[in-house]
């Protein structure tokens, strides 16, 4: 195969990848962790800011926790 052909074809083949709900589902739980990320990253400073290393000592904890309703 020539290299434009393979390339024509990867780009519909990403194309196809991008619109699948699979890859949709993945994306999203991506987001989903970047959020979680930053939720944690926040109760750290939080935690660090009032209540020093004492309050580091709890990120353990809180790092189990995955449902805050």
């Amino acid at each position: 195969m020539n290299s434009s052909l393979v390339q024509e074809i990867m780009r519909w083949d990403i194309a196809v990848l991008h619109e699948s709900p699979w890859y949709q589902e993945v994306v999203r739980k991506g987001e989903i962790r970047r959020l979680w990320e930053e939720l944690y990253s926040g109760i750290e400073l939080a935690l660090e800011i009032k209540f020093g290393n004492a309050g580091l000592e709890l990120i353990p904890v809180i790092y189990k926790i995955s449902n805050f309703q």
